[in-house]
C-alpha cells in the first residue's frame, strides 16, 4: 500500500466524522487535524505507541532496545509524540519514562486497521507479526 492511499484513507475517515456529526471544522482545525495524520503516518511512532500502549511507562533507551532502532531515533520519536501531546514523560531522578497521554489515539488506529483487513480482503497474518513458537 503507497503512503498517499493511507492518507486518502485517513482524509475519508475525517470526511466521515465530520459528516456523521454535523460539525464544520475552521481552517485551523483542519490545519490540527492534518498535523495529527502526519504524525501518525510514520512506521516508527505507531510502533512506539502500540509498544507504550502494551508495556506502559518506558525509557528512551527501553524503546530504542525493543524496537531495534537507535537511542537518538526513539528519542527524536518520542519527542515528537510528546509535543503533539500524544504522549507524557515523567522524571525520576535522572531517568524520564514515557507513557501514553492520549488514549483516543487507538480507536483511529484500530478503525483503521479494520477497514484494511475489509478492504484488501486477504489472510490478517500479513498484516499483523505473528508470535514466535518457543523450541
Amino acid at each position: 500500500m503507497s503512503a498517499t492511499m493511507g492518507i486518502d484513507h485517513l482524509a475519508i475517515f475525517v470526511y466521515l466524522y465530520i459528516c456523521m456529526n454535523e460539525k464544520r471544522l475552521s481552517s485551523e482545525g483542519y490545519m490540527r487535524a492534518a498535523q495529527k495524520f502526519r504524525l501518525l503516518a510514520d512506521p516508527c511512532r505507531l510502533r512506539i505507541l502500540d509498544l507504550l500502549r502494551r508495556s506502559g511507562e518506558l525509557t528512551v533507551g527501553e524503546v530504542g532496545k525493543r524496537l531495534s532502532c537507535s537511542q537518538p531515533t526513539a528519542s527524536r520519536q518520542l519527542s515528537k509524540l510528546f509535543d503533539a501531546h500524544m504522549v507524557a514523560r515523567r522524571r525520576e531522578q535522572n531517568t524520564v519514562y514515557y507513557f501514553i497521554q492520549d488514549e483516543s489515539v487507538f480507536e483511529l488506529c484500530e478503525a483503521i486497521c479494520g477497514r484494511l483487513e475489509r478492504e484488501a480482503e486477504i489472510d490478517t497474518t500479513s498484516l499483523y507479526e505473528t508470535p514466535e513458537k518457543n523450541d
